[in-house]
């Protein structure tokens, strides 16, 4: 395996979502989750037991998907959403 790993993927990414410049495009980060998943895929990685080609790729979701299931429920927990 090559000096890239699933963690040090996710470790950058959640570094620059949580700068000034890229804080506002994300609703909410797990980043306990991520950082545990990315560990785990380089485990598997390192064990030549990756689950696929895609195995410890970060994804974002765009939030607009959730919007028209959870809009009243972000509404509820966070009144000022609309004015993010």
């Amino acid at each position: 395996m090559g000096k890239l790993t699933p963690l040090a993927v996710a470790e950058a990414l959640l570094d620059l979502s949580s700068s000034a410049e890229h804080k506002v495009a994300f609703l909410s980060v797990k980043r306990d989750q991520v950082l545990a998943a990315a560990k785990a895929s380089t485990q598997r990685y390192k064990e030549g037991k990756a689950k696929g080609v895609f195995d410890g790729v970060p994804v974002a979701v765009k939030g607009m998907i959730f919007d028209m299931y959870f809009i009243s429920y972000i509404e509820t927990i966070s009144p000022s959403y609309h004015a993010l």
